[in-house]
């Protein structure tokens, strides 16, 4: 397929998913104001042994010998065990409110991150989120969307095959599998490097 064909197909499928696409980063957005949430209405008391924990390893992060490899198989292994929790549910149907309860936890993990660090350091906090939870989580949550995107898509093809008693939209479905791991497994990949190789190095100069 040539790129005005790959560009003209990529455009067609997210108009057929538009919605899916909405819905998944719909409760995505709203974990993450729920994360922000949890932390700026929380007791004085929990707030500040979160804030104090946070500033103590702050202070002692330059100190700090970071283990990068573990860092990088931690970033893999977590994100790969929500991408494959996404598919199996995609892949038996009734398992699609919970693929957007998982959109959910992933929103509520950054935004209870993002909360803790504003909590704990104010104007300077939005540097450390910038350098520390944007980068690989464009990656990350992108991976997350694709993927919960695909299984709901693949949800409904099954859903309709079984209602029309073929398997013509599934075989599509599962045409399009391969290309989408590829891009999965790279978005992960670059996700980790970045987490476990870059960020380290720049929060160095920032806290």
């Amino acid at each position: 397929m040539n790129q005005k064909g790959f560009l003209v197909s990529l455009k067609e499928y997210l108009h057929e998913n538009k919605w899916f696409y909405l819905i998944s980063l719909l409760f995505l957005f709203t974990g993450i104001v729920i994360g922000i949430y949890v932390i700026l209405y929380m007791g004085d008391t929990y707030k500040q042994d979160i804030s104090s924990y946070f500033l103590n390893f702050a202070d002692q992060f330059n100190s700090i010998d970071i283990n990068k490899e573990k860092i990088l198989l931690g970033g893999l292994k977590s994100n790969l065990i929500m991408i494959g929790a996404i598919i199996i549910l995609g892949i038996i149907i009734v398992g699609v409110p919970i693929i957007f309860i998982i959109n959910i936890i992933k929103g509520f993990t950054i935004g209870f991150s993002t909360g803790v660090i504003i909590n704990s350091m104010g104007l300077k906090g939005g540097l450390v989120i910038l350098a520390s939870i944007v980068p690989q989580n464009l990656l990350y949550v992108s991976a997350i969307i694709i993927t919960s995107v695909f299984s709901c898509e693949m949800a409904l093809n099954r859903l309709k095959s079984r209602l029309n008693k073929n398997s013509y939209g599934n075989k599509q479905c599962l045409s399009n599998y391969i290309p989408l791991c590829i891009c999965i497994g790279v978005m992960l990949i670059l996700g980790a490097i970045i987490e476990a190789y870059f960020i380290p190095t720049i929060l160095k100069y920032i806290i």
